[in-house]
């Protein structure tokens, strides 16, 4: 997590600030949710974490605040496909695909995460779906 990025910006459009700055506003449950996360070990065969990061994620986005919010796991050799749609009717929709596994196993020295800086953390994830 690092940057300097001010939502009165000239480049960001009027339209835009309200998103912007209700993100900025969530530093404090970034800081303490990223960490959380990426201390799950869960490397791409290691099942039981891949499983344990799954549930979290269910549970993170079982109440988004969307008019049909629909969740379903589809069972894989390498933990299970979660999607999640949200107004599927709405003229304007946006597609987001990532993974929630990563490279690093249960036995390997890279699993937990370590502040860097005050604004720098270092962790399996932490720049990639998990951040």
């Amino acid at each position: 997590m690092q940057g300097n990025f001010s939502p009165a910006s000239s480049l960001v459009k009027l339209e835009h600030r309200a998103p912007i700055d209700w993100l900025l506003k969530q530093d404090a449950r970034i800081r303490e949710t990223l960490p959380t996360w990426a201390n799950i070990g869960s490397g791409s065969d290691h099942l039981p974490g891949l499983a344990q990061m799954l549930g979290i994620l269910q549970e993170a986005f079982a109440n988004i605040g969307a008019d049909r919010p629909q969740s379903t796991v589809t069972p894989t050799p390498a933990g299970g496909i979660f999607n999640l749609r949200c107004r599927p009717e709405a003229s304007f929709r946006v597609l987001l695909s990532g993974h929630y596994d990563t490279v690093f196993g249960p036995d390997h020295p890279f699993r937990q995460c370590r502040w860097l800086k005050p604004d720098v953390l270092s962790g399996p994830g932490v720049v990639d779906m998990k951040g």
